[in-house]
């Protein structure tokens, strides 16, 4: 840093040498600092001024710098939002490619001998077309997380749907009858669990409607043997 004797009395500091930042700034821009500010060893006191030349350059190279980073945060908050409406909001298909339904139902481990009807299987395009929309129409599990669940014993209605009669299955559905009530739908080997906490017994009776089968649901629990 070095000093020179102005017409004012002042020793101006070339403050590109005390202030590394400003190595680009017009020669002209200056830091002035009054002769009876000094320090008792003759070192420049505090700094009372910073010219106008100075200060533009200063403030353009601030906002510059600060600006990015607002707008690099605001486009991260965004993406993320987006994907998580995104992600929440994503449902599940069964393939064109399923041409049959076969519907089994299981009265559970208290059925006390009682035997469920035999299994059925559905051909008619239209009426396996409208099965597969009502169960995979459903939205993902509500509500979300870990929630306790009344007991089960495995009472439910199992939907398994094929490219053709006794050909490859491409997705499998299991509506609770008891517990929670949700439906479990495997598509691709993935599982996802769907539908409003309760929700599976009122969606076994729309399915059973729409396929033609005339089954009546087990109850929640079977009575107790006497």
């Amino acid at each position: 840093m070095w000093l020179r004797r102005t017409r004012r009395g002042r020793d101006a500091i070339d403050g590109r040498d005390r202030y590394p930042q400003a190595q680009d700034l017009p020669s002209r821009a200056r830091l002035t600092v009054d002769e009876a500010d000094r320090e008792p060893d003759g070192t420049p006191g505090r700094l009372r001024d910073v010219t106008r030349n100075a200060r533009r350059p200063l403030l353009l190279l601030l906002t510059g710098a600060v600006a990015p980073a607002f707008a690099l945060t605001a486009c991260a908050s965004a993406s993320s939002t987006a994907s998580s409406t995104a992600s929440a909001g994503a449902h599940v298909a069964i393939p064109a490619t399923a041409q049959t339904v076969t519907l089994s139902l299981n009265y559970g481990g208290n059925a006390d001998g009682r035997i469920p009807p035999a299994p059925v299987t559905v051909t008619s395009p239209a009426k396996v077309s409208e099965v597969a929309g009502l169960v995979a129409g459903q939205p993902p599990k509500q509500p979300a997380g870990a929630i306790s669940c009344p007991a089960s014993d495995g009472k439910a209605l199992t939907l398994v749907f094929r490219a053709d009669p006794g050909g490859r299955v491409v997705a499998t559905a299991v509506l609770g009858l008891d517990g929670c009530e949700f439906t479990d739908l495997t598509v691709s080997a993935k599982d996802r669990t769907l539908g409003e906490y309760g929700s599976a017994r009122s969606m076994a009776d729309r399915v059973l409607a729409a396929a033609g089968v005339a089954w009546k649901l087990p109850p929640f629990a079977w009575p107790i043997a006497s």
